[in-house]
């Protein structure tokens, strides 16, 4: 009995595996990677992918009445965080004291004018909302942010 539950492990943690490169060989032909298969290279961005795809399920496992967004793999899924971090054009420290001021500025006027706000709102049936756009490596993801709301407040006006 206990020879065969070993043979099912292995054999689930096999298909697992073997299921995982799939996945990332899948990934490579749709972003158009040219790892080798085995050098260091192929291992360091297959273990960033499948660490990307815990997260990614991680997120979504999580009841859709309280999760706020569905996660997905992009382009992105096998860069490390230097490299990430290097497609950012503006400093996070100064975008979020910029962006905690605002809120807190808008938060305040509408507490002086008695302004009633929806507890919450969903907005996911928009059509511009639903393909997340790609802005390359511009580093100018306030720039597509922007035009991607600017998308939304028309098709809302729209409507």
């Amino acid at each position: 009995m206990l020879f065969l539950w070993a043979c099912i492990s292995v054999s689930t943690i096999l298909g697992k595996q073997l299921s995982s490169d799939a996945d990332f060989k899948d990934y490579m032909k749709s972003y158009t990677r040219s790892y080798e298969v085995g050098s260091s290279e192929f291992i360091m961005r297959r273990q960033i992918f499948l660490q990307q795809q815990k997260e990614i399920q991680l997120q979504n496992s999580k009841n859709s009445s309280v999760r706020l967004w569905t996660a997905g793999l992009n382009s992105l899924a096998d860069r490390t965080d230097a490299e990430y971090d290097s497609l950012h054009g503006l400093s996070r420290a100064s975008s979020a004291r910029q962006a905690q001021h605002q809120a807190s500025s808008l938060f305040s006027e509408l507490l002086e004018n008695n302004v009633e706000v929806a507890e919450s709102v969903d907005w996911t049936h928009l059509k511009s909302l639903q393909e997340i756009p790609n802005q390359g490596h511009c580093g100018s993801c306030w720039a597509v942010a922007t035009a991607s709301l600017l998308r939304a407040h028309v098709e809302i006006k729209r409507n």
